[in-house]
């Protein structure tokens, strides 16, 4: 079953004096897109308004799992010339009394209008202004480094703490990514362009970084393995991710000094409870939720304990490691996305699979993974750990929701009570 998201869209000129209004309500699109696509987004909405405006920020958002509903609102921006192109456009005044006709379009009005007169925590990629910055550094770092580009740069996947465009050129498509540098981040251009230094058959050089601004330009290095090659595509690439991490036993301060994090497993334990205190103070309605995690505490102390027995020193992590940040047809792939590398406990590499994975599928993918560290007897390993990796990874996505725009909150509050459920369930028992 395909997901089914209605789109709704702000769009208004640069000044935002003018808002595009068809037949009196906006332009709204339905299809299988979800928030961060940015590019599809703006690409279906030209099919609507005729030209392709650049999406800056998320007003609202909803998703009903059961029936794989979403509806979206966002404002777009017209440059100049786009603005002259149409004749649908009306006074910004106008949004007043004709488009709200669901509270969820009140909601993204209400929204729209705080957000244009207010300095929020929203990302820097929420003004048209940064666009034009980042067009000019991509086409300076591409024509320096001897690129042709043979085509318009073009949003592709943006969200509260990353912003992903891409642009074809005469040696084939580029990626861009800026990233936010927040707490529990690193500095993902720095630390991408030093790992590619120490492991180039893992990690693609960049082809520029501005460490200032958290840029960097990356080339094409194929598809990711979320449609895997062969079927033994993903175990391949958590058997080179173990094979990586092995290669950084005795090199932690190494990396640290690069720019990774301190993340390892005494660190963690020491934010269990502030963790619990903010989510209970900030999101009132998990109180049941916080009060059954706090009834684990002892037990996830034991667990930490003995996980920390086990024969696997700290290591490098890559931090967010599935599938979809691993790229290419054939071992050895590429890893990409490196802002939540840290010095870590390496099982904490494994949530992907043990979160989102069926159990009958572990084997396939985690089986690789340790056997490289020459352990055939893994179920009762990663049935005692899951909870303290679910833990580190909410953490991460808590400390992304305090950190970004009300408007892109929404977007990690399901994560929040997502992990809290799942760290707190009875199957977890090894």
């Amino acid at each position: 079953m395909t997901w089914r998201t209605t789109l709704s869209a702000i769009v208004a000129d640069a000044s935002i004096t003018q808002v595009l209004l068809i037949d009196g309500k906006l332009p709204t699109v339905t299809g299988e897109i979800f928030a961060a696509q940015y590019g599809k987004m703006a690409t279906a909405l030209e099919q609507v308004i005729g030209v392709k405006p650049i999406i800056l920020r998320l007003l609202n958002y909803n998703i009903d799992r059961e029936t794989r509903e979403i509806t979206i609102a966002v404002h777009g921006a017209l440059t100049s010339t786009q603005a002259h192109q149409l004749d649908q456009l009306h006074p910004i005044e106008a949004l007043a009394g004709t488009i709200t006709s669901t509270a969820f379009l009140n909601a993204a009005v209400a929204q729209f209008k705080r957000l244009i007169k207010t300095d929020s925590n929203e990302a820097p990629w929420t003004i048209p202004s940064w666009y034009h910055a980042a067009f000019t550094w991509i086409e300076t770092s591409l024509e320096n480094a001897g690129y042709t580009l043979t085509g318009p740069i073009q949003q592709f996947k943006i969200w509260g703490v990353g912003c992903v465009m891409h642009v074809e050129t005469d040696k084939g498509k580029v990626w861009f990514k800026a990233c936010r540098t927040l707490p529990l981040f690193a500095n993902e251009a720095e630390i991408t362009a030093k790992l590619a230094t120490a492991f180039p058959n893992d990690i693609p050089a960049p082809i520029a970084i501005d460490v200032d601004r958290n840029w960097l330009l990356t080339p094409h290095v194929g598809n990711s393995l979320n449609t895997p090659p062969t079927p033994t595509a993903n175990g391949d690439a958590y058997l080179q991710l173990a094979r990586l991490q092995k290669q950084t036993i005795g090199r932690t301060a190494e990396f640290e000094a690069m720019g990774c994090l301190n993340r390892r497993l005494d660190w963690l334990q020491a934010q269990f409870v502030p963790l619990l205190n903010r989510i209970e103070h900030n999101h009132p309605d998990l109180s049941d939720l916080v009060l059954a995690a706090r009834k684990q505490l002892p037990n996830w102390k034991l667990r930490l304990q003995r996980m920390q027995a086990l024969p696997f020193p700290d290591t490098l992590i890559h931090g967010d490691f599935h599938v979809g940040n691993v790229f290419g047809n054939q071992s050895p792939f590429s890893m990409l996305d490196w802002s939540d590398a840290s010095i870590s406990h390496p099982l904490i590499d494994l949530q992907a699979i043990l979160y989102f994975a069926e159990e009958k599928e572990w084997a396939d993918f985690l089986a690789p993974w340790f056997a490289e560290w020459g352990i055939d007897n893994w179920l009762p390993i990663v049935k005692l750990a899951r909870p303290i990796i679910g833990l580190f990874h909410l953490l991460s996505f808590e400390q992304i929701l305090a950190n970004v725009a009300p408007n892109e909150a929404s977007l990690y509050v399901d994560d929040i009570q997502w992990y809290l459920e799942k760290i707190t369930l009875d199957d977890f028992k090894d």
